[in-house]
């Protein structure tokens, strides 16, 4: 048999969970097929920000995406998505440069990336952060400059993309969950049998 290679997208590192989970997916497919399909991984944004790689999903050019929840749409098929599972990213918590977030009140004022995600900046506003909307692979850069004062993402995601060298706070706020999504083009599934 003829191996094929799926192509696995992610935004962080591959030493991060969203790796070390699609390593574990990658070698369960192998195994499963008795080495008919192997994964070809592309770690830390290398095809792009999540958005984009769900894009490339949509349009085939992609095969799978380990994606936060973030930029995804809400029903899947009828956006040519196949999704496949959820899987683990966290509760998410905040960083930034300016102090610590020990009460609600202490967040105000504070420019945060926020996920391009409406619910979340919503929410944000009513504590008074001014959320930025800003795609992962732009983030540690603008972190550096100081575009944004701070960040909120789970803690492997906070260690893996090394925030601790732009950022001074750590605050465990734990003030939202967030899944991942194991999200399959159309186009490589309907090639299965």
């Amino acid at each position: 048999h003829a191996q094929t290679v799926l192509k696995i997208g992610y935004a962080t590192t591959a030493t991060s969970h969203y790796g070390v989970g699609s390593t574990a997916f990658c070698d369960d497919i192998e195994k499963g097929t008795q080495n008919r399909y192997k994964c070809q991984q592309f770690p830390s944004s290398a095809l792009g920000g999540e958005r984009e790689m769900i894009e490339a999903v949509q349009l085939g050019t992609l095969d799978l995406v380990n994606t936060s929840t973030g930029p995804v749409l809400a029903k899947f098929p009828s956006k040519d998505i196949i999704a496949l599972g959820w899987t683990e990213n966290g509760f998410r918590h905040m960083t930034n440069n300016k102090r610590d977030i020990v009460k609600p009140a202490d967040a105000a004022g504070l420019k945060m990336r926020t996920m391009e995600n409406k619910v979340h900046m919503d929410g944000y506003r009513t504590f008074g952060i001014l959320p930025t909307p800003m795609a992962f692979p732009e983030l540690f850069g603008a972190l550096q400059q100081g575009t944004v004062d701070g960040q909120e993402n789970p803690i492997p995601v906070i260690l893996a993309s090394k925030f601790a060298q732009v950022q001074k706070h750590l605050s465990l706020t734990g003030h939202v969950y967030s899944p991942a999504l194991l999200l399959m083009s159309p186009k490589a599934w309907t090639k299965l049998s």
